[in-house]
């Protein structure tokens, strides 16, 4: 399994803005500060965030 970070819009669709490898890459491509996309990912894994336009998504390495 392998970890993709996203960013999303922010309508009922999710459709990708962005794709990465690391949080790091995705804060240089959309020129914003990592530590925002790592709380707002870390905010969705302990349920205490409902709603963020950046998502981890895990693909088989086989399938991508």
């Amino acid at each position: 399994m392998k970890p993709l970070y996203m960013e999303v819009t922010r309508d009922k669709y999710e459709l990708p803005l962005a794709v990465a490898d690391s949080p790091y890459e995705l804060a240089r491509m959309r020129r914003v500060d990592v530590t925002s996309i790592l709380k707002a990912i870390r905010g969705l894994k302990m349920g205490t965030r409902r709603k963020s336009i950046y998502r981890l998504v895990w693909v088989d390495e086989r399938e991508a």
